[in-house]
């Protein structure tokens, strides 16, 4: 049982990161368009997120899936 409830945990901690990280891409294209931000770092962190969530995704798929 014990496990369960951490797989749970864990479930729930991924997809908040997840909406964190929808939170960030949100703020970082609000300052590129306020012309506070340089386009080209925009590139560079969106790649950077994109692999962090498809890390993260994975682990969600092994996690739901044990």
């Amino acid at each position: 049982m014990a496990r369960g409830r951490k797989e749970a945990i864990a479930v729930s901690v991924l997809r908040e990161i997840l909406l964190d990280r929808i939170a960030i891409e949100r703020k970082l294209k609000r300052l590129i368009r306020d012309q506070l931000v340089e386009a080209s770092l925009l590139s560079i962190v969106f790649s950077r997120l994109q692999f962090f969530e498809d890390d993260i995704r994975n682990a969600l798929d092994e996690l739901e899936h044990e």
